[in-house]
This record gives C-alpha cells, sequence and structure tokens, in this order.
C-alpha cells in the first residue's frame, strides 16, 4: 500500500520516475490481454477484452507524450 501511495505523490507531482512505474506495467498486462483474448474468450467478447487490454496501454502512450513536461525529482520527492 505503501508503494502504490508513493507511486500516487510522484504521478500527482509529475514525476517521471512515477510515470513509468504506472506505465510499463500496465502496457505488459494491455499486451497481454489482447494476445489471450484473442483465443481465450469467443467472437463477440473477445472484442470488448481486447479493447480492455488497448485501453491499459493509454497511459504508456500519455507518458510518451507528455515526457518533456515531467521531471525526475530533485531532492526529497
Amino acid at each position: 500500500m505503501a508503494a502504490v501511495e508513493v507511486v500516487g505523490f510522484g504521478l500527482a507531482f509529475l514525476r517521471k520516475w512515477a510515470a513509468l512505474y504506472f506505465s510499463i506495467p500496465l502496457f505488459c498486462i494491455g499486451i497481454r490481454q489482447v494476445f489471450v483474448s484473442t483465443y481465450a474468450v469467443s467472437f463477440p467478447l473477445n472484442l470488448v477484452a481486447m479493447l480492455l487490454g488497448i485501453s491499459l496501454t493509454l497511459p504508456l502512450v500519455v507518458t510518451i507524450r507528455l515526457w518533456k513536461q515531467l521531471t525526475w525529482g530533485r531532492t526529497f520527492f
């Protein structure tokens, strides 16, 4: 729980490390969800599962687009 709070505060203060800790695992989970849902779920519902997986990749896209506005942090936080 403490790690989640630290990453949350890092995201609130626009830190690069927090954006990476948040977006890279979600990207990996999302890509895995897309590939797994193609054969694990029947046809009409696998599109919804694939949409969920694609939506989990969006934080990495936002992180890349806003990279110059983020900072690494200076002293304590």
